[in-house]
């Protein structure tokens, strides 16, 4: 992959390069090399103590890792210093969802996430937290503003839909 290549070389020729180890630890978590990605993340870190992205590469590793309490602090570092970072607020959202049942603040998360970026997972996010807290109308609104998006739907999913 080239621009893992030019990472490499740009860090070589200047080993305090904070740009190169971001799209660095970029490259390594879409990789999914997240062992290489966390040092990176710690790198840039060092260099650049209020880096909001890597705190939310270390959210996101550290979810991968099942360490939701310390994948939930580093989103919070991270959405402190970009607070309307909507990938952020959606993972948090979702970690909050998934590991701790929080629902009614994962809703204000996705909440948030989708007036900065109306995505369509954004709105099925939201429409799984509805449905988890008893609103099944907000549920089902959420999830039909998620399909016309472009999201589909799991089958499993599909009867709050059509409910009445």
């Amino acid at each position: 992959m080239l621009a893992l290549k030019e990472s490499d070389v740009a860090i070589k020729l200047k080993p305090n390069h904070p740009k190169a180890y971001e799209n660095r630890q970029n490259i390594y978590l879409m990789l999914k090399k997240d062992s290489l990605a966390l040092a990176d993340a710690d790198m840039l870190l060092r260099l650049e103590p209020r880096n909001s992205h890597a705190y939310y590469t270390k959210g996101v590793i550290y979810m991968r890792f099942n360490k939701p309490d310390s994948a939930l602090a580093n989103f919070d570092r991270s959405l402190a210093i970009k607070p309307n970072a909507d990938n952020v607020l959606n993972n948090r959202g979702s970690l909050l969802f998934n590991s701790f049942q929080r629902y009614n603040e994962a809703v204000a998360d996705f909440s948030k996430a989708i007036a900065i970026n109306p995505q369509g997972e954004y709105f099925y996010h939201r429409s799984l937290c509805y449905y988890k807290l008893g609103d099944v109308a907000k549920a089902r609104a959420d999830a039909l503003i998620a399909t016309q998006k472009g999201v589909v739907l799991p089958d499993s999913y599909m009867p709050i839909l059509q409910s009445k």
